[in-house]
C-alpha cells in the first residue's frame, strides 16, 4: 500500500491518496496456509443465506429505500442535454451551457459541484429556466454537473459537462 500527500510551507496540503499494488508473482508464490491467518473455510452445500442470521426488518427497510429511489428517478424529468463547460476564457468563474431536455418537464435547472476528491455533491445552486449559468467557482478545483428540476421538485440525474473551447 502506497500513501502520499503533497505539502509545501504556506500552501494547503493535498488530501492523502492511497493506492494498493498487487504483484502477481508474489501472490503465485504465496503458500496456501499463511502463519497467523485463518485457514480457508471449507465450502458447504448452502444455496443461500442462513435464515437465522437474516434481519428481515433491515432487509424490508432496504427494499423500501430502493423502491423510493426508483420512484423518485421514475418521476424525475429527463436530464439536460449537451452539457458543456466553457474553457476558452482564463477566469476564476465557471460557465456551463446546456440544452433543454426533450420531455419539456424541466421548470428550472440546478448546478451541482464538489471537490475533485469528494465522493458526493457538496454544493448546489438553482438557476431558474436559464440554459446557461456562471458560477463564481474555479473550474480547476471542482467537478460540475447540471440537473433538471420539475414543478414538483423531482430532480433528474446530474450530467457532468464536457469541455467546450
Amino acid at each position: 500500500v502506497l500513501r502520499a500527500l503533497a505539502y509545501k510551507s504556506g500552501f494547503t496540503p493535498t488530501d492523502v491518496d492511497a493506492q494498493t499494488y498487487i504483484f502477481a508473482k508474489d501472490v503465485v508464490k504465496q503458500p496456501a496456509n499463511i502463519p497467523g491467518y485463518p485457514n480457508p473455510v471449507e465450502p458447504i452445500n448452502n444455496p443461500g443465506p442462513d435464515q437465522q442470521f437474516v434481519n428481515f426488518d433491515y432487509v424490508a427497510n432496504v427494499a423500501r429505500v430502493n423502491a423510493a429511489t426508483l420512484a423518485s428517478l421514475a418521476s424525475a424529468p429527463e436530464p439536460p442535454q449537451n452539457v458543456r463547460l466553457e474553457t476558452k476564457g482564463l477566469t476564476n468563474d465557471s460557465t456551463l451551457i446546456w440544452d433543454a431536455p426533450v420531455d419539456g418537464r424541466a421548470s428550472e435547472y440546478g448546478v451541482l459541484w464538489r471537490a475533485t476528491a469528494a465522493p458526493d455533491w457538496e454544493h448546489s445552486q438553482l438557476v431558474g429556466k436559464l440554459l446557461k449559468a456562471t458560477i463564481p467557482v474555479s473550474k480547476d478545483n471542482v467537478i460540475f454537473a447540471v440537473q433538471a428540476v420539475d414543478e414538483a421538485g423531482h430532480r433528474s440525474l446530474p450530467i457532468v459537462p464536457v469541455p467546450e473551447r
